[in-house]
């Protein structure tokens, strides 16, 4: 790894942080996180904080987990990668839906469609719901329900179907909003802290809200 001066120099110039503008980024420079162990993680300048999102929610068994870390090992041993498109497969995917299949049984589980993150999964799940429809003689069938706010990184259809001001600003056309009905989130998740997104001083009209693809505002001085 190259020295900590040319890390902290070079931080966010070459990189588009996703969720922000790159020059806010530049004025505000992300921390740097070089290690984890457990709970913790460490930057650049070796200070040790308590993680309290898990890295973004998926750290639920904690860092360096020695378990995960040899499974990993053995791994990329034996084969890193290789794709499943028609007419190939590979074993622990064999295993892996496998074990899901006997683990959902009672809920009538029988096959799993392995994506690589949250939105990819929602996605697929939206196209899926829609041609199953239509392969089932129901192509009117064509409108979601979904929870005002819910979290989705901003790719297509996903971050449409849940209204997140800043996810509808860069991606109005990709999804038409009259396909989506939109539910309130359940009271007790509801936070009655302000936020970037629920600042009593900004307005409530999703349009207003500036796109992270924007060039921030200049001060008046």
């Amino acid at each position: 790894m190259r020295e900590t001066n040319f890390l902290i120099e070079n931080n966010a110039r070459h990189l588009w942080h996703p969720m922000a503008h790159p020059a806010e980024m530049q004025a505000t420079p992300p921390r740097i996180i070089n290690a984890g162990e457990g709970v913790e993680i460490v930057d650049i300048h070796g200070k040790k904080v308590l993680d309290a999102v898990g890295g973004l929610w998926n750290v639920n068994l904690g860092y360096s987990c020695e378990p995960v870390k040899e499974a990993i090992r053995r791994q990329l041993d034996d084969l890193p990668y290789y794709s499943t498109f028609r007419g190939t497969t590979n074993s622990p995917l064999i295993e892996l839906s496998y074990e899901l299949a006997e683990w959902f049984r009672e809920d009538g589980l029988t096959r799993s469609f392995f994506t690589s993150g949250g939105s990819d999964s929602v996605e697929t799940c939206l196209r899926l719901a829609r041609q199953y429809h239509k392969l089932n003689g129901q192509p009117e069938r064509t409108k979601f329900v979904a929870l005002k706010k819910g979290f989705t990184v901003p790719i297509s259809a996903a971050p449409r179907s849940t209204a997140m001001p800043i996810s509808v600003a860069t991606t109005s056309r990709c999804c038409p909003a009259s396909i989506i009905c939109r539910r309130p989130i359940p009271i007790a998740t509801r936070s009655t802290r302000p936020t970037a997104l629920s600042s009593p001083s900004r307005s409530r009209d999703s349009s207003r809200t500036r796109s992270p693809f924007r060039a921030p505002t200049p001060s008046r001085r």
